[in-house]
């Protein structure tokens, strides 16, 4: 699954935690079933990523050793198949509320 993977600082960091994590990051490899296709970091510590994410352990190897931030995993998928699945669901609400 193609998700948009987004780390918030949770807390700001010590000049010795931000070296730690860098020196942890240099060192890290993602899991097998954590695909990542992009990844940037913002000057404020927020980390996206872009990744193809095939279990749900994989997923959480992967943010388990980076505790400093918060995640959110969000599902995505592309313009052109969200406009037909939107047009699917519409249809379907059309056809059940009469609309």
């Amino acid at each position: 699954m193609l998700c948009a993977v987004i780390g918030t600082p949770v807390r700001e960091r010590s000049r010795k935690e931000a070296r730690e994590y860098t020196t942890l990051y240099q060192q890290w490899t993602p899991p097998p079933g954590y695909d990542m296709k992009a990844l940037y970091f913002g000057t404020d510590g927020t980390v996206v990523t872009l990744v193809d994410i095939q279990t749900s352990a994989a997923s959480y190897e992967a943010a388990f050793p980076w505790t400093g931030w918060e995640w959110k995993v969000i599902p995505v998928v592309e313009a052109s198949e969200m406009l037909t699945i939107q047009q699917k669901v519409r249809a379907w609400e059309d056809r059940v509320l009469g609309g």
